[in-house]
């Protein structure tokens, strides 16, 4: 496991830190992704806008859902993080489907992003900066499934105490429901979720 810097620039006093969905494996190689190209965040680095942009890498370890939530995936995370807040201020932590376990088990009071949230039970720590949801009503993958969102918010009041909410609908339809060419990938809609994103960022 390893982070990565895509975007740097002294003017910038914000950074993104990114966590991909699936089994988070970018394998980075002298900056350049070469997996996980279609992930959500991935597609849409370039419109990350007047901030730094970090990724996290879980190659070689590669964890599955319930792996993330082992204490060796999360010391190593943690550890992770800790480097990044050295180097860098103002971090967002941004997760994205299966992502968005690894962020929520962190031990870092972040303002947070979680993009089609994987709903999982699991100990959070009490983080008082704001956070924002964003959910596709067409969700409809196993661990994320809309019809379970209402649950997963009243659950995420207990730790969080500053929830902000997005949903989006989106009509793409293929047998690809945990994809991200899917409602769950938000397919289709990339820039007006983007928008919404963006925003939560400048306003903190």
């Amino acid at each position: 496991m390893n982070w990565h810097e895509i975007k740097f620039s002294e003017k910038f006093l914000k950074t993104v830190v990114l966590i991909s969905g699936g089994i988070g494996a970018l394998n980075i190689t002298d900056g350049v992704i070469s997996k996980s190209k279609n992930n959500f965040l991935i597609r849409n680095l370039d419109k990350f806008t007047n901030v730094n942009v970090v990724v996290v890498d879980f190659f070689p370890e590669c964890p599955s859902i319930d792996q993330r939530l082992s204490s060796s995936i999360k010391f190593k995370f943690d550890e992770i993080l800790t480097q990044i807040c050295y180097k860098y201020k103002n971090i967002i932590l941004i997760g994205n489907s299966a992502g968005t376990v690894s962020v929520l088990a962190s031990n870092f009071d972040k303002p947070t992003i979680l993009i089609a949230p994987v709903f999982v039970n699991s100990e959070r720590t009490k983080n008082e900066n704001k956070c924002l949801i964003v959910h596709n009503t067409n969700d409809i993958c196993e661990k994320s499934n809309f019809k379970y969102f209402q649950k997963f918010v009243d659950e995420l009041q207990c730790s969080h105490s500053q929830l902000d909410i997005k949903l989006f609908t989106s009509t793409v339809t293929n047998n690809l429901e945990c994809q991200a060419i899917s409602p769950h990938g938000f397919w289709g809609i990339d820039d007006e979720v983007m928008r919404e994103i963006n925003k939560f960022i400048n306003d903190i």
